[in-house]
C-alpha cells in the first residue's frame, strides 16, 4: 500500500524509479517549483514528474552508494555497528569525497571507524582465489610435448606417473598427486 507523502515548493525529492519519457532517472535529486494543473509536480529544472508516477521520496538523505558519482554541498556521514562492519578504504572515499563545503561524521566508535576506513576494500576474482598449478619443468614440458604429439609410444604413458620433475642428477621433484 503506497504510503502518502505531502510536499511543498522547495522540497528535494529522490528519484526511485527511471522515467524515460520525463528524463527522470533511479537516483536523481530534484526540487519541486510547483504544480501542474493535471496535479503533476513541475521541478526547478524544468522537467515535471505526471500525476501517477509516484517512485520517489523525500530527498534530503541518501546513502553513500546511491551518492556515489554526485556532489553536495554539505554532508552528514552516520557509522553506526553495521557502517563499521561494511567499512574499508574503497568505501570511506566514496562516503568522505561527496562535499563541496563541510561535512560532519557521527559514529558509535571513532577507534572502530578508523580502523574500518583502513582496510583494503579489494575483492578478489574467482580465478584468484584458485591456487594457480605450478609451470612444469622443462624435461616434463618436453616429454609431455612429444606424448601429446604422439611421437612418445603409448607404453611409454607409464613412466610419465612418478618420473621426477628434473633432468637426471638433479633434485628430483615427483609430479603432483603421485608419489
Amino acid at each position: 500500500m503506497a504510503k502518502d507523502l505531502d510536499i511543498a515548493v522547495g522540497d528535494r525529492l529522490l528519484v526511485r524509479a527511471n522515467l524515460k519519457p520525463c528524463g527522470l532517472k533511479n537516483g536523481d535529486l530534484v526540487e519541486v517549483a510547483g504544480w501542474a494543473d493535471d496535479g503533476g509536480i513541475k521541478l526547478k529544472d524544468g522537467r515535471s514528474i505526471p500525476h501517477w508516477f509516484r517512485q520517489f521520496s523525500h530527498g534530503y538523505a541518501s546513502t553513500s552508494h546511491s551518492a556515489q558519482g554526485k556532489t553536495v554541498d554539505r554532508g552528514i556521514l552516520i557509522m553506526a555497528e553495521e557502517g563499521i562492519a561494511a567499512g574499508n578504504l574503497k568505501q570511506g572515499y566514496v562516503s568522505n569525497s561527496r562535499f563541496r563545503e563541510s561535512q560532519m561524521i557521527y559514529t558509535t566508535d571513532m577507534k572502530a571507524a578508523r580502523e574500518a576506513m583502513q582496510r583494503p576494500g579489494d575483492r578478489m576474482l574467482a580465478s584468484e582465489l584458485v591456487p594457480r598449478a605450478k609451470p612444469a619443468s622443462s624435461y616434463r614440458r618436453f616429454f609431455l610435448s612429444r606424448l601429446y604429439r604422439g611421437r612418445v609410444r603409448p607404453s611409454a604413458k607409464a613412466m610419465l606417473r612418478g618420473y621426477p620433475d628434473s633432468l637426471p642428477g638433479g633434485p628430483a621433484k615427483v609430479a603432483a598427486g603421485h608419489h
